[in-house]
């Protein structure tokens, strides 16, 4: 006698923080988790770890040789992706992942944040800008993808700065002396170019980018700053 199964992932499947969409997506509506919810998105070569908050890191290849950006050595938190959205003319700034600037939603009126197969989306209000952050690897390219919309649900024209942060590692083996990154900006691509600044002897050239499809106005690549 045949006998069928049924698995149904259902609203009520449910905790707390969150809760499991019919389609199988999580979507996570408190980021205050005991523990960070850590995703980790690759297409098999580039690998991006990163939690609700945008912490986390990423590497090429190797989880232990290759780091890409810093690794912390326990806490997630110190590191990773990190959004500033500023107003020109209050200059309050919020996150579209509500960290770094707050670390609870005190300051906001809706939260989510939906983990899907190959891909992060949180989806945040601050007052009465909402902003849509997505992020994933590229199937065909070693490279990190994001994209920010802002949504005015006011009246009054508003104008934002958008700021991106990150630290780079370009880590191999820990024999490796004389490791520096050197910094370069393109202007007439619009990005920022890094390179390692390494003896040859230990191994491969490393170079990383950011770009944005709108003109980056300012940049600061000293670790002091």
């Amino acid at each position: 006698m045949p006998v069928h199964l049924e698995a149904r992932w259902g609203h009520h499947i449910a905790n707390e923080y969150g809760r499991f969409l019919d389609d199988g997506r999580f979507e996570l509506m408190d980021p205050e988790t005991p523990r960070p919810w850590v995703h980790v998105l690759s297409n098999e070569e580039y690998l991006l770890r990163i939690n609700q908050f945008g912490a986390g890191f990423s590497c090429f290849r190797s989880l232990s040789g290759n780091t890409v950006t810093r690794k912390p050595a326990q806490d997630l938190a110190d590191c990773g992706r990190f959004f500033y959205i500023r107003d020109v003319a209050s200059a309050e700034i919020f996150s579209p992942m509500v960290a770094p600037v707050h670390h609870d939603l005190s300051h906001y009126t809706d939260y989510r944040c939906v983990y899907s197969p190959g891909q992060m989306c949180w989806q945040v209000r601050h007052g009465k800008i909402e902003s849509h952050l997505d992020a994933l690897v590229c199937h065909e390219r070693n490279v990190e993808l994001f994209q920010l919309e802002l949504c005015n649900h006011g009246t009054a024209i508003r104008q934002f700065d958008c700021f991106l942060f990150l630290e780079w590692s370009f880590a191999g083996s820990s024999t490796e002396l004389g490791f520096a990154v050197k910094s370069d900006w393109r202007q007439q691509m619009n990005t920022l170019v890094f390179d390692t600044v390494l003896p040859p002897e230990y191994r491969f050239w490393q170079t990383a980018f950011i770009t944005a499809s709108q003109p980056i106005l300012d940049y600061d690549c000293r670790r002091q700053a």
